[in-house]
């Protein structure tokens, strides 16, 4: 049964949630929306873009779902603030996994969630609400992941480990066994995790090390290429 999806955004990321919504799911995209003040033209890829503010009045809830097109702006707290905002006007949200990806039959993924291709997720995985998780990336078995996260494509997270909300995890990064990666850590590209990192903190390097960085004040004014 086909399914009417509103996609959040208008950016590259909104363009690649329509091409695979539209190629790879059950998801018929009917038109994109942003808050008014950023809407420069009422067309994005010979769709409707319409005002945020009026979504409910234009989409209504109760046949549309919506999915938050938002990549890791202000360490995903905007994805998470959308992903709120749609919450409150009550509408269900899409989740889109890869036909190609490996996944399973034993895992837990939540809603608003966006898995690329060639992604491996092992035995008995618990994915929260509102993540995103680039090509190539592998999750062991027994792994938590919580909200509002973003993985990078090709990062690795082995077995048992858990990773906290609103996490950004780097290209080609790795996290070793039985690790807890706290809230609000971003984990560098290419860095090998093998001790359990502090909130809002920084890690990078070779075995990875924190550095003297916020989180919060790294990735918030980084303006997120995709989002």
């Amino acid at each position: 049964m086909t399914k009417y999806l509103v996609i959040v955004g208008n950016g590259e990321f909104a363009e690649i949630a329509y091409e695979r919504f539209t190629n790879d799911s059950s998801y018929h995209v009917v038109a994109f929306t942003v808050e008014r003040e950023y809407i420069k033209n009422n067309k994005f890829l010979k769709l409707p873009v319409v005002p945020f503010e009026e979504l409910e009045n234009l989409y209504p809830p109760h046949i549309h779902h919506i999915f938050v097109a938002i990549t890791y702006t202000e360490l995903n707290q905007l994805r998470e603030q959308f992903y709120s905002n749609v919450k409150l006007k009550g509408y269900k949200f899409a989740t889109y996994i890869s036909s190609n990806a490996q996944i399973s039959h034993d895992i837990k993924i939540g809603e608003n969630c966006f898995i690329f291709d060639n992604n491996n997720i092992q035995y008995s995985v618990k994915i929260g609400n509102n993540m995103i998780m680039w090509s190539g990336c592998y999750i062991g078995d027994h792994t938590e992941v919580k909200d509002n996260c973003f993985l990078a494509a090709h990062s690795v997270i082995a077995c048992h480990s858990e990773l906290g909300k609103n996490c950004f995890i780097g290209l080609n990064s790795t996290i070793i066994d039985h690790i807890k990666i706290s809230d609000y850590t971003v984990i560098g590209a290419g860095a090998v995790v093998v001790k359990n990192t502090k909130k809002g903190r920084v890690y990078a390097g070779n075995p990875a090390k924190t550095l003297d960085k916020n989180s919060f004040r790294v990735l918030k004014t980084i303006k997120a290429h995709l989002s």
